[in-house]
């Protein structure tokens, strides 16, 4: 699943008044609107190309803080699961 997709499943789960800091794959009137229908800031890092933003390297710091996270903890992981249970998969 795109993250973008799995964006609309947790996203709107958020804190209202939260502020959420996307890469450029979130540059969306229509991701801007949905979160804004549940008091959500969408502050994406866009593009080279499209509007200028103060807080860019604010956000690329913190957004390369999360990914790193998760590649560590991705790498902790098999890369194939063949689990043919739910015991089998926490064995």
């Amino acid at each position: 699943m795109h993250d973008v997709t799995a964006s609309y499943k947790v996203l709107d789960s958020l804190p209202i008044n939260s502020t959420a800091i996307d890469d450029k794959g979130y540059v969306s009137s229509k991701i801007e609107e949905f979160l804004s229908n549940f008091g959500i800031n969408l502050s994406p890092i866009y593009r080279q190309n499209m509007k200028k933003d103060s807080e860019y390297f604010i956000k690329r710091k913190i957004t390369e803080g999360v990914e790193t996270a998760f590649s560590v903890i991705t790498a902790k992981f098999g890369k194939v699961i063949k689990a043919t249970s739910i015991g089998g998969f926490f064995n």
